[in-house]
């Protein structure tokens, strides 16, 4: 884990903007439905979405909103990484200032959108295609979670406290 914290901070380290998030937007366990998106479908989805950036057809992972409101774009996602060991997704960005500074300091849960394919009541395929932060709304998955940081704050210390400690 502590390595792919490392590269979470680097990454942000070289953000041209001052703000930054860090989430674990979803992960392979049951959610409050039942629902469970598998780790080898995760896995997939990350390197589909990591070669289209590769090969320029995407600039990023995708956006930030609120609540799953289009029209509340407020960030975008620049790493995004399954964490070895768990079953967790670890996702980072860049974030609008005014949003930003009042959030500093509290832990939000997320949720994400996604397109699947499912046969026999199971998924086959997914692609997800944003990730929200979630303002007075419960999540489905409870081990989501979602913090803003300064740019220099997002240290690999400070990742690994929230990745280990921190909850909404």
């Amino acid at each position: 884990m502590a390595d792919h914290l490392e590269k979470a901070a680097g990454a942000i380290a070289g953000f041209e903007s001052e703000w930054a998030w860090v989430g674990v937007s979803h992960n392979a366990y049951k959610d409050l439905s039942g629902d469970i998106l598998p780790l080898a479908l995760l896995q997939k989805d990350l390197e589909r979405q990591t070669k289209w950036i590769e090969t320029g057809r995407f600039k990023d992972y995708g956006p930030l909103l609120v609540n799953h409101k289009p029209r509340l774009l407020v960030g975008r996602t620049l790493f995004k990484a399954i964490v070895p060991g768990t079953r967790m997704v670890l996702e980072a960005g860049v974030i609008r200032p005014e949003i930003a500074e009042p959030m500093q300091g509290s832990v939000f849960p997320m949720s994400l959108g996604y397109w699947y394919l499912e046969k026999a009541g199971e998924y086959t395929d997914f692609v997800q295609n944003e990730r929200s932060v979630l303002v007075k709304k419960n999540p489905m998955n409870t081990l989501t979670r979602f913090k803003v940081y300064r740019r220099e704050e997002a240290t690999t210390d400070a990742l690994t406290h929230f990745a280990t400690g921190d909850r909404p």
